[in-house]
């Protein structure tokens, strides 16, 4: 899978979603799952999802890049409802699970991949220390670069088509992928110096809160009273 694809789609693409300030997507994230938590009933839960079917639409979210990160979980959880089944487990409870389990993953997926790291770190910055701040705004920028190095990695392993132990192999992946990360860590951290830093981290983008954002929250607590929590 392709973790470089789906980072460069969220930091260079521009949609009515990436408009949305981050804390008034991460509040409608948390009120999602709080209320999917308190619902035991599947077609309320299903409601839940609505707002965040309307952001895929809205954002154009590529669908290669949604399956990719949605199938291996939702698997993973398929394999564990079918082995609830045999142990007695009514089926409208899995059903339950499975619903919740869906609602909840396209909630975190859409969130995040509408968020750039950028924009993330950016208003979490008011919160943390100035020191942790800097060192989230470093080290988002090079996340694409790890990865790639981290691709690049693996890629050559195959190609090369060694036989060792998957243990010597994971070691020598970590151990390539920590010393190249550590070169490009250094290198953006000399640019921002030679840029003048002055180690007071300012926010890129200060919290208003505009049309878009009363719209997309509207929506959330509207789909929570919509499934009955309230």
């Amino acid at each position: 899978m392709r973790f470089t694809e789906a980072l460069e789609w969220s930091l260079t693409a521009e949609t009515v979603l990436h408009r949305i300030h981050p804390w008034s997507k991460l509040v409608g994230l948390m009120t999602t799952i709080f209320a999917s938590m308190l619902l035991y009933d599947p077609e309320s839960i299903a409601i839940l999802s609505i707002p965040y079917l309307i952001g895929c639409i809205l954002a154009r979210v590529p669908v290669r890049i949604l399956a990719r990160l949605s199938i291996p979980p939702m698997a993973f959880l398929g394999a564990v409802l079918l082995l609830m089944l045999p142990s007695g487990v009514p089926g409208r409870e899995v059903l339950l699970y499975a619903v919740r389990g869906a609602t909840d993953l396209l909630a975190v997926l859409v969130t995040t991949l509408t968020t750039p790291f950028n924009a993330l770190w950016s208003a979490l910055v008011v919160v943390f220390p100035p020191t942790l701040a800097e060192t989230g705004l470093i080290f988002h920028r090079s996340v694409y670069r790890a990865f790639e190095e981290l691709e690049g990695t693996l890629n050559a392993i195959r190609i090369r088509g060694w036989r060792l132990r998957s243990i010597n192999v994971l070691g020598s992946v970590i151990a390539t992928l920590l010393i190249r990360s550590h070169r490009s860590a250094e290198l953006v951290q000399v640019s921002v110096e030679v840029r003048g830093a002055t180690g007071r981290v300012r926010p890129l983008k200060r919290f208003e809160f505009t049309r878009i954002d009363f719209g997309w929250l509207t929506m959330v607590f509207c789909s929570v009273a919509l499934s009955g929590v309230v």
